[in-house]
């Protein structure tokens, strides 16, 4: 049986050392992770670094049961591979040897790890380790500086989020403050070009109760002057009468005039991501309302969509549906984020 290529074995080791590393830093138990990658006729050699004579693992069984107690001791984090060299191997085997680091609680480790790889039976571009050999040669603990904070990835993820949120309410605040100052400027724009009405003065006391005084019998009062006909129509002139306008009626002038417009307000939008089908925007628009905003309008992002956008009235109902954070509907949460259309 021929040898393979070198860059035949390089493809194979590329893709054995990603396929197996991602297995053995994987949830879960480690043996059952990596069961699909030995055989019956598999070797496995594992040496720790104080280790003087190594223990020699035959079988898949004994294997795998070894892998396990392995994982549940070291509680592997995540494996850095630095160096890797693959070599064509007589029998169609391949041959790798690689170099690395592996990180667990409080320490890391840098170990030497070779593999054997054969073809498997019956199976081809199929192959299974035949032989396994791996060595810490160091152990390096992590000194954590006194008053730091170790935290998970689960924590971190959920501190993350927690401070997205807390900048999004702090914009959403900040829009607030402003549309706050642009209403009073404009309040105080019209007051300043609003005309200044000053109230009637209130007639004395005196004068509203005085009575009217009776008028002269007809026979007393003076005779009018009798009136003369006229002779000729007086002449207009046209330029003068299309130069004056005629004054306007109160009615007319009430018009022209107009009344002051109020602060013009401003509509924010809110999402809630992956609603549910049974789940109605009738059903969101009361939500949205037990907590505290009334909403303007609500839809669908898109057709077939599974998020629905609520529009509503101001930034401060945007403020408080964020900070509910989540609605309970269907058996399910929905996240609520902000959305800018």
């Amino acid at each position: 049986m021929t040898s393979p290529s070198l860059a035949e074995a390089h493809n194979v080791a590329s893709a054995f050392l990603t396929q197996f590393y991602n297995k053995f830093v994987q949830p879960g138990d480690l043996g059952s992770n990596l069961q699909d990658l030995y055989s019956d006729n598999s070797y496995v050699t594992l040496a720790d670094v104080d280790d003087t004579q190594p223990v020699t693992l035959c079988g898949k069984l004994q294997i795998l049961n070894h892998y396990s107690n392995l994982g549940n001791i070291m509680n592997i984090r995540k494996m850095h591979v630095m160096t890797a060299d693959a070599l064509p191997a007589p029998n169609k085997n391949v041959q790798i040897v690689c170099q690395g680091v592996l990180y667990v609680p409080g320490s890391h480790r840098i170990f030497l790890h070779i593999f054997t790889l054969a073809p498997a039976p019956f199976r081809e571009n199929t192959y299974y380790i035949a032989a396994d050999y791996l060595r810490f040669v160091n152990v390096e603990h992590e000194v954590i500086p006194e008053g730091a904070k170790v935290v998970s990835k689960e924590d971190m993820a959920r501190c993350i989020e927690e401070e997205l949120r807390r900048q999004e309410l702090e914009k959403l605040a900040e829009m607030e403050r402003a549309q706050r100052r642009a209403q009073q400027q404009q309040q105080q724009q019209q007051q300043r070009a609003a005309p200044q009405h000053k109230d009637p003065v209130a007639a004395p006391a005196a004068t509203q109760q005085r009575e009217r005084p009776p008028r002269p019998a007809r026979a007393e009062r003076p005779e009018k002057e009798e009136r003369r006909p006229r002779t000729e129509k007086p002449k207009y002139n046209k330029d003068e009468k299309k130069s004056e306008k005629p004054s306007a009626s109160p009615a007319e002038k009430k018009r022209e005039t107009p009344a002051p417009r109020g602060p013009k307000q401003m509509t924010t939008f809110v999402r809630l991501c992956e609603v549910p089908e049974e789940i109605k925007l009738s059903d969101i628009k009361t939500e949205v309302t037990r907590a505290g905003a009334e909403p303007v309008d609500a839809y669908w992002f898109g057709k077939n969509s599974q998020h629905a956008v609520v529009e509503l009235p101001s930034v401060s109902s945007t403020t408080t549906i964020l900070r509910v954070g989540t609605f309970k509907m269907g058996g399910k949460e929905i996240k609520v984020v902000s959305f800018t259309p």
